[in-house]
């Protein structure tokens, strides 16, 4: 009988207990107790797989643009001649836009009838450098600022970028270029101010000519394949 009791005071005690543990478990869990320790959840690593890797961006650079400043532009034929220098300095300088060596872009007529001439004398990067232009000549101010030999050309290309339908490519200062989405450098040469062979391989050497505004220079033998600058 006493056996007995005993258990059943044991299964009373232990019957009673679970309730208060399990209620006590939840409220330390709700307010933090550090002593309920839960296992800690890693966050989830990004899967790599099949993402598409951004390729590294590099620096776009325009041709290079050279200072230029106007010293003097005469316009006239058989010694009557009219000082323009101003007006020039209007196109080329200020607000520079296309004009023609006529009397009504240069505001002088000083021969009227007569075919006249404009000599302009400028500076450019430090140099000292002349154009001529005859009656109505049409005058671009890339005429100025753009190549005007080959050493020029081989200073305003590098670093610079040019598209075509089929390819993009990048010239460096080492005479080479190279070719987006391709590791290996090929070759160019300045042939003039004006004029610029590509080396892909010994089968692939072609010859091509700049636009009137350096903006874009096509193949000698095929005029559809023309490379634009990218701006």
């Amino acid at each position: 009988m006493k056996t007995i009791g005993r258990k059943l005071l044991v299964f009373w005690l232990f019957a009673g207990c679970l309730p208060a543990v399990g209620w006590a478990g939840l409220e330390s869990e709700k307010k933090g107790d550090p002593a309920i320790e839960t296992p800690a959840t890693k966050p989830s690593e990004p899967d790599q797989r099949g993402e598409r890797q951004e390729a590294p961006k590099t620096e776009l650079l325009k041709p290079r643009r050279w200072p230029v400043q106007i010293l003097s532009a005469i316009y006239g034929t058989g010694g009557k001649n009219a000082d323009v220098t101003a007006k020039v300095k209007e196109y080329v300088e200020t607000l520079p836009r296309a004009f023609s060596a006529n009397p009504v872009d240069l505001g002088a007529d000083p021969n009227p009838t007569w075919n006249k001439s404009l000599h302009i004398i400028y500076m450019k990067d430090g140099v000292r450098r002349e154009q001529r232009r005859n009656e109505n000549e049409r005058i671009l101010p890339e005429s100025f600022y753009g190549p005007q030999d080959t050493g020029e050309l081989k200073a305003w290309l590098p670093q610079s970028r040019w598209i075509s339908e089929a390819e993009e490519i990048q010239f460096h200062a080492d005479g080479t270029f190279t070719t987006l989405g391709k590791e290996d450098a090929y070759r160019w040469e300045a042939l003039g101010p004006k004029k610029l062979r590509l080396v892909w391989s010994e089968e692939r050497t072609l010859d091509f000519v700049f636009d009137y505004t350096w903006s874009s220079f096509s193949e000698v033998e095929n005029g559809r394949n023309v490379f634009h600058v990218l701006k």
